[in-house]
């Protein structure tokens, strides 16, 4: 997976689970993002903006809009999430967390098409590995 925000910015929703940040840095730094990219960190992540349209994920995107020209928007989930509950909630059901959040992303992605009909919004979900780091897969 490789973004170019050659010209333009981006934003990024994500969690503000400290446990991403070392993976949300590297991401940002393959993909020559450092420094062209607006951070909207809260609780849960773009799960603010899917079941809140016009709350404050929406606001912090339509601020970021006013004063630059934003090409690319990153919504990012990750599993194991306490704003949904962590992985004690589906112990017996991890497909059902995945599928939580997929869909919570994909609704995400609708409600920023409403605001912006022609941006690009990529969607992304972190893993945790077994070593205690994190894959971002790209979801199409």
């Amino acid at each position: 997976m490789e973004f170019r925000c050659d010209q333009g910015y981006a934003i990024l929703v994500r969690c503000m689970d400290p446990r991403l940040e070392e993976s949300i840095q590297e991401f940002l730094i393959l993909n020559g993002l450092v420094g062209y990219t607006y951070v909207i960190s809260l609780a849960g992540g773009p799960k603010d903006l899917a079941v809140e349209p016009d709350g404050f994920t929406a606001n912090q995107i339509r601020v970021a809009c006013r004063f630059h020209e934003i090409r690319t928007v990153f919504l990012m989930s990750h599993l194991d999430c306490r704003a949904y509950g962590g992985n004690a909630l589906y112990v017996d059901a991890p497909e059902a967390e995945r599928a939580l959040h997929l869909g919570h992303l994909e609704d995400a992605r609708q409600h920023v098409l409403a605001l912006y009909p022609g941006m690009t919004v990529v969607k992304l979900l972190a893993v945790p590995r077994e070593d205690g780091t994190w894959e971002i897969e790209e979801i199409v």
